[in-house]
């Protein structure tokens, strides 16, 4: 629920994990989500909207505010791009070679 830039997520190879019992609870909780995914989407737009439109103020107290992570995110994105866009400068030492 918390808004992330796409390049920074990387899908966890379960397969890859050194311990057994590491590998077998993250299987378990792979199922578990694949088999509860409309409750826990249903339930994260419950909470979001709540949030959003502060709805329940026990709510709103004990969650982050959604609006301005996704400001937060708009704002690096945006600086991303201006980075991205502009060509890289040469050092000093490169330039007086």
């Amino acid at each position: 629920m918390i808004p992330v830039p796409r390049n920074v997520i990387a899908v966890k190879q379960i397969g890859n994990e050194p311990s057994h019992k590491h590998r077998r609870l993250l299987n378990y909780e792979l199922q578990f989500c694949r088999r509860n995914t409309q409750a826990i989407f249903r339930t994260a737009k419950y909470v979001y909207n709540t949030i959003i439109e502060r709805k329940d103020s026990v709510i709103v107290k004990s969650c982050c505010d959604f609006k301005i992570l996704e400001n937060a995110l708009e704002l690096y994105h945006s600086e991303q791009e201006i980075k991205n866009s502009q060509p890289e400068q040469n050092t000093e030492s490169e330039q007086i070679q």
